[in-house]
Order: C-alpha cells, then structure tokens, then sequence
C-alpha cells in the first residue's frame, strides 16, 4: 500500500474492491483467528457472534430434516466445540481424529454459506496488502485482499 495523501489508505491496484481499517488490537485476533470477515455485510465478527448464528442456522435445518422425517439432523456443538473447530480449521494441521474431521466438515459450509473468510484464506488466495498507522493515539491497520480480477 501507497501513502499518496496524508491520513489516508490507498493502494496502487485497481482491483481492490475494500480496504478493512482495524484498531491493531482487533487486526491481531483477526489475525489468530479470533474474528473473522464477512465479505458480504463488510462486517468483522467474533466468534461468538458467528456462533450465534451458526447455532440458530443448524437449529432450523434440524428443525426441517425433523419434519420430513430425515436422519440428516446434525449435533449442535457447544460455543467451546465450536470455537475449536474453528481453531482447527484455521490452523488447517492433519487429524486423524474423525469427529474433529466431520464436525470441521460441517463448520467450513456454515463459513461458506455466510460468508465467512479468515486471515489465513485470504493470505492463501489473494494479493493480501497491509498498511500500519497510528491516529491520534490508536494504532490501526488497513488491509484489503486482491482476487486479481
């Protein structure tokens, strides 16, 4: 990233569709996988947050398989299964522990299907830009992710 003007962010790209500015607290759990990003609302959420919804998504797709009678109704994950899942995913180390493997199965669609992007997926799949600055007395970092469109 540019400095051009004083007090702003830019980039040199022409495909970069956002910049994300966070407080340097906030950018370090994005970057541990405490937060992550929702590219559809433009949002920075917790996990537990992202629980919340997750939780109430897989409580009404249990709901429907319950319904119509389906064996496809899946085990809701406490927020500190879930929260380890998460961790795994991020992480993205081997397992051989088959549950940990099938419950990270269902956590990557519901990432998916919400729209959820970590730090690490956007490292692994886009130009990834970064810029440090300090307003006032709050450091803060910019950073926005290039598909290269």
């Amino acid at each position: 990233m540019e400095t051009l003007r004083l007090g702003t962010f830019e980039t040199n790209s022409s495909t970069t569709h956002a910049v994300t500015v966070l407080s340097k607290a906030d950018y370090d759990k994005f970057v541990a996988g405490l937060y992550y990003l929702n590219y559809e609302t433009e949002k920075i959420e917790t996990t537990t947050e992202m629980y919340v919804q997750y939780k109430k998504d897989l409580t009404e797709k249990n709901v429907v398989a319950n319904l119509r009678d389906d064996s496809s109704i899946t085990e809701i994950l406490s927020l500190d299964q879930f929260v380890g899942v998460l961790k795994h995913v991020h992480e993205r180390k081997p397992t051989s522990d088959n549950e940990l493997i099938e419950n990270a199965k269902v956590v990557k669609r519901f990432l998916s299907d919400y729209s959820y992007i970590s730090y690490y997926e956007i490292c692994q799949g886009y130009e990834y830009v970064t810029d440090h600055k300090k307003i006032g007395n709050e450091e803060v970092v910019a950073f926005s992710y290039i598909s290269g469109c």
